[in-house]
């Protein structure tokens, strides 16, 4: 906002508008759908129980898509009607307000230091059949508030009422809140932007959030541009795949190798079908002659 701050705001309206197009919904491309279906099951099988599931998204750099990738699997479990909530935890850069187009206030944040209860807090937003809770008013010292006592009874009364608890955190190479929170979640689903951050950001990040006592539950690889898609019926869903099979025998594939005289193969089928042929036509005429021998004319 000090630098060219309405170039900046057009900015981030055009990034919200045009991320706002990858949200769930009925004109959503099958295999994309298919896709956050797999995750969904993925999660379901990871954690096991009856009780409510917090799950967190998370990743190791800004813009690696963990905010539409939450917003997303919220919507997959509500439509096999589960009871979701989804928490922007993300309190120094909030976005799902934004992708929602709701306002941010009352919030998380709010709740926390008691300015609000729960109740009013928590949002049916229009078109969707989640319940939202923002990340409400930016505060001065993020981790401070995390930290308080006041989050253990917010997430006791919470997950009373739902099936799953989705949680929006910021990425773990920007601030430590996502490794606060880690030990309020049964897991985290770690994002991951193809080519974007670089392998040894990504190691260093899942350890900070192991070392917290975090539990993660997968990695969702983003940002991949499916070309070989080829059409199957009225949907794309079918894709080209080419696999190269190797022996893992040295031996074999050198004993493969030779074996390519393709004329040594076609000239030992050729002799051994005049071998067959000839004593079959013998076989032929004895059987006429015998035949003519055992039934003689009547006189």
């Amino acid at each position: 906002m000090l630098f060219g701050g309405k170039n900046k705001k057009s900015d981030t309206k055009m990034f919200i508008s045009e991320q706002r197009k990858y949200i769930l919904s009925k004109d959503t491309d099958f295999s994309v759908r298919e896709a956050y279906n797999a995750l969904r099951s993925n999660i379901t099988f990871s954690i096991i129980g009856e009780k409510c599931k917090v799950i967190s998204f998370t990743s190791t750099l800004p813009s690696e898509g963990k905010s539409i990738n939450a917003l997303n699997v919220a919507l997959s479990f509500s439509d096999i009607g589960k009871r979701v909530l989804l928490i922007d935890c993300h309190l120094r850069k909030p976005k799902l307000h934004s992708l929602l187009n709701i306002e941010s206030t009352p919030g998380f944040s709010n709740i926390i230091v008691g300015d609000c209860d729960i109740d009013s807090a928590i949002r049916r937003v229009p078109g969707y059949s989640i319940d939202v809770i923002t990340s409400g008013d930016i505060p001065p010292i993020s981790t401070r508030l995390l930290e308080s006592d006041e989050i253990n009874d917010f997430f006791y009364y919470i997950e009373k009422d739902y099936d799953y608890i989705i949680i929006d955190t910021p990425p773990i190479e920007v601030v430590i809140d996502s490794c606060i929170l880690a030990k309020y979640t049964n897991g985290t689903v770690f994002v991951v932007r193809e080519n974007y951050a670089s392998k040894e950001k990504i190691l260093r990040a899942v350890k900070q959030l192991e070392f917290a006592g975090g539990k993660i539950l997968g990695f969702v690889l983003n940002g991949i541009t499916l070309k070989k898609a080829l059409p199957l019926a009225n949907y794309k869903y079918k894709y080209k795949r080419e696999y190269e099979y190797f022996d893992e025998c040295d031996e074999t594939e050198k004993a493969v190798k030779p074996v390519k005289n393709k004329p040594a193969k076609k000239d030992k089928p050729k002799k051994i079908k005049q071998e067959k042929t000839e004593p079959i036509k013998e076989k032929k005429k004895l059987f006429t002659k015998t035949i003519v021998k055992k039934v003689p004319k009547e006189k």
